[in-house]
Order: structure tokens, then sequence, then C-alpha cells
């Protein structure tokens, strides 16, 4: 059997040039452990990312910019 790997459940929404990501911390990873994939998966859905600013609240409600 073949499985897929645990990924962190999100979800983001963008507002001109600012994408925000929330953690749904629903038991998987989190955003802040799987931003690679998250990232991966926006830029999939958005196209080239660049000139997008990123911010994040994670499990917590913490915010954080990048």
């Amino acid at each position: 059997m073949i499985r897929k790997p645990i990924r962190a459940d999100y979800t983001y929404t963008v507002e001109d040039n600012v994408i925000a990501i929330i953690d749904l911390d629903l038991g998987n990873k989190s955003v802040t452990n799987d931003i690679d994939n998250v990232l991966e998966d926006i830029c999939t859905e958005l196209g080239d990312l660049a000139g997008y600013s990123v911010i994040y609240r994670d499990s917590m409600g913490r915010g954080s910019t990048g």
C-alpha cells in the first residue's frame, strides 16, 4: 500500500499582492513544518509568486510575515 505523506491543512486568501495563509490545525502537519509544500500548492494555483508578500497565522493565532 502506498501512503500519501501527511500535509498541512490550511486556507489562504489573496488581496492585492498579499497572500494570507491560515493554519486550520486539524491535527496534521503545521504550515510552519510544511511551508515548502504549502507554497508549491499555492504556486500551482496562482502561478509565479514573485511580487507577492506572504503573511501567516499559525494554529495558536500568532502572525508572521515573510
